[in-house]
């Protein structure tokens, strides 16, 4: 895919030329995980908050007893498709991949700010908050699922000009997609998995394929399934393409959020999405600013759980690949009973929790 900006009269030069197949008109979409915030009056450090025996969603999951067995993500690397990364925050610097050398070549690119897939663009940096209480959760060193593992970032979206939400463009997010196949230009740095904690309201195929192509390099895409509501068929793209592991999210009552985006995928109504649900409510994580936390709510956060427990996976068994991660994951999960019914959803496999909850233990025992 080409970006360019350009006059009405190129734009016309350009769709007479035999090589050119469509000219589509970029710009900021319909967002489908817009209500997601973080609440206010951050605590100052984890340790600020009583939290028992330890944060709820990483106890619902079964992440501790994987730590305890030394399942903690080592050797695996995690791309983040996002509105950048502090990489200054106490939960993420350690991990950084480029941590400790003179240029982040082939651990970051910022797509809203540069037109070189193989300009490094810097030091990672979050102009938002999103990205970096995302990552966080995904290998954060005390909030996080697979503390161990590694990062690479790629800005793909920018705040307001009054500081708010950050617009959604298809053309940053493929930039961010295909630049992960090869991070600038070394398809040897590509990650093990990517987290897309964003998507589009409607089928692209140029996204489609942007999807493909990491599946086809043996990347495992996570995406968020948006929050659009009870509603059937509003899950939002790149997660409603099979093949990409789609997100919602479970509520602290063990529920799902009524939020979180439902099924089927509008590509074909026998495409069941989301394909699983994780923790996404009362998500305590990294705030934009180094030192600070804060609770997030929304698919968003819900998703990087999943990006985690692949990143587990991986580290424990690096040659899997995955198709047979997404294999054995799927059956490992606690299936649901749906509330509504979209397409058949009142299974125990259904467009509301898709095959269910994960469960970290039982499928992280299943690789040696």
């Amino acid at each position: 895919m080409i970006v360019v900006d350009a006059t009405k009269r190129a734009i016309e030069e350009l769709a007479r030329l035999p090589q050119v197949r469509v000219i589509e008109l970029d710009g900021a979409m319909t967002d489908p995980f817009a209500g997601e915030r973080a609440e206010k009056s951050p605590a100052a450090t984890t340790d600020s908050v009583d939290w028992g025996n330890g944060f709820w969603n990483l106890d619902r999951i079964g992440t501790y007893q994987a730590h305890n067995q030394g399942i903690r993500g080592g050797g695996a690397i995690v791309g983040i498709i996002d509105t950048g990364v502090n990489v200054d925050h106490q939960e993420l610097n350690d991990s950084y991949w480029c941590k400790g050398y003179s240029s982040s070549y082939g651990c970051w690119h910022d797509a809203v700010n540069s037109d070189d897939k193989n300009d490094p663009g810097g030091t990672p940096y979050d102009d938002h908050g999103h990205g970096t209480g995302v990552l966080a959760v995904a290998v954060g060193n005390t909030v996080g699922i697979a503390p161990d593992a590694v990062w690479i970032a790629c800005k793909s979206s920018a705040p307001t000009s009054g500081g708010g939400s950050a617009p959604i463009n298809r053309a940053t997010l493929i930039e961010c997609m295909e630049w992960m196949l090869a991070p600038d230009g070394v398809p040897a740095w590509a990650p093990d998995v990517v987290n897309m904690s964003n998507g589009i309201d409607a089928h692209r195929v140029e996204l489609e394929n942007a999807a493909k192509n990491l599946a086809w390099a043996d990347i495992v895409l996570v995406a968020a399934a948006g929050n659009s509501g009870a509603s059937c068929q509003t899950v939002a793209f790149p997660a409603a393409y099979p093949g990409v592991l789609g997100v919602g999210s479970l509520s602290i009552y063990d529920t799902i959020a009524p939020s979180s985006s439902r099924g089927p995928s509008t590509l074909n109504n026998s495409i069941i999405k989301p394909d699983v649900v994780a923790p996404g409510t009362y998500i305590y994580t990294a705030g934009r600013w180094s030192g600070t936390y804060t609770w997030w709510n929304g698919t968003s956060f819900a998703a990087p759980h999943v990006t985690g427990l692949v990143a587990l996976i991986r580290g424990k068994s690096p040659y899997s690949s995955p198709d047979w991660m997404i294999d054995y994951l799927i059956p490992e999960l606690s299936e649901r009973k749906a509330a509504i019914n979209c397409a058949g959803s009142y299974a125990s496999i259904n467009n509301d929790y898709g095959w269910g909850v994960i469960n970290i233990p039982s499928t992280t025992a299943l690789f040696p």
